[in-house]
């Protein structure tokens, strides 16, 4: 191997090694483990540094004596030893913590399908057809207990997935208890809200809204997107407007009439932006209705117009004015 390669070989394996300890920083809580990544950082940059000292000139020889060079490589490698030694102490720490963790979780999933089925035992169902609460508050106490296990099921396979590759599950323990409570309720609140509607006994008496309560339990982050439908039929003011535009009207080379309607919950003032330009201020009737003449230099040009809701949700549209000549 020549001299030029062995250097060139020596750096990258510095370099791959500190980038994944800087990774592993990122993510650390523990103090010990932060202080033996940071010696063996420092221990590479060290390492980097002395064989730049003695490192080759193009197609030339180590700057160094062969017992210097021996040197240079016993320090090389023990600085690379001390780098693969933190990373091992961080894989086994974090292993072992999402393994507790896991034991954890596990263990609650397992008591309240322990408590759920003693609350079945103690409060059976009076349907000889169906062994699930389907009525009354213990209809809704079944749509919590499924909603619970669709999070559990959620999380359990969320932590045996990360603590795979290594991730310290410590970062998201408190995230993981607060997305219990949010799914159980959201999955409650939808289903309540859904039960609102008539859809007859095929509905309200059978497993339905038990089912609805799992997979609400398990996708309970996009559960939050029909929280938001509920929410905009109950407060429309938090809906965002609906722009639409009308073809610009062109009165002269350099001015067009830009004219529309705001449907929807809005304020009396908007926006219109002709390409790059800086926003002006347009108004909006009581019928949603604006009008306004702009002056337009250069064709083509886009011409954006926004609308904000009472809630300051943003609806938007826009519309292009073509060059002359050329057919929009």
């Amino acid at each position: 191997m020549s001299d030029t390669k062995q250097y060139n070989e020596m750096c990258e394996v510095i370099k791959t090694n500190r980038k994944t300890l800087v990774e592993l920083r990122g993510d650390t809580l523990n103090f010990n483990l932060l202080k033996g990544i940071d010696a063996a950082i420092q221990g590479l940059d060290m390492a980097r540094l002395e064989i730049e000292g003695v490192s080759p000139e193009d197609g030339g020889k180590w700057r160094t004596t062969p017992e210097g060079l021996k040197s240079l490589e016993d320090r090389w490698e023990k600085a690379i030893e001390t780098a693969l030694s933190a990373d091992r102490d961080n894989v086994k720490k974090r292993w072992n913590v999402g393994i507790t963790w896991f034991c954890v979780y596990t263990i609650l999933f397992l008591g309240s399908v322990g408590a759920y089925a003693y609350l079945h035992w103690r409060f059976p169902t009076t349907d000889t057809t169906i062994f699930l609460w389907t009525g009354g508050a213990l209809g809704y106490a079944e749509v919590a207990f499924w909603a619970f296990f669709g999070v559990m099921t959620w999380l359990l396979y969320n932590l045996q997935h990360y603590n795979r590759q290594g991730k310290d599950i410590r970062l998201w323990t408190q995230w993981y208890f607060t997305k219990m409570f949010q799914g159980v309720l959201i999955a409650v609140v939808i289903v309540v809200a859904v039960k609102q509607v008539d859809f007859g006994a095929s509905i309200s008496g059978s497993v339905i809204p038990v089912i609805v309560g799992f997979i609400l339990g398990y996708y309970s982050d996009k559960a939050r997107d029909y929280l938001d439908l509920i929410r905009d039929k109950l407060l429309p003011g938090t809906k965002a407007p609906t722009v639409t535009i009308q073809p610009p009207e062109l009165t002269s080379d350099s001015q067009a009439y830009i004219h529309g309607t705001v449907d929807g919950p809005r304020e009396r003032e908007g926006t219109l932006t002709v390409g790059q330009g800086a926003p002006l201020p347009i108004t909006i009737d009581d019928h949603g209705n604006f009008g306004l003449m702009v002056d337009i230099q250069d064709k083509p040009a886009v011409i954006k117009v926004e609308a904000k809701s009472p809630a300051k949700k943003v609806g938007s549209a826009t519309v292009a004015v073509a060059a002359p000549g050329v057919k929009k």
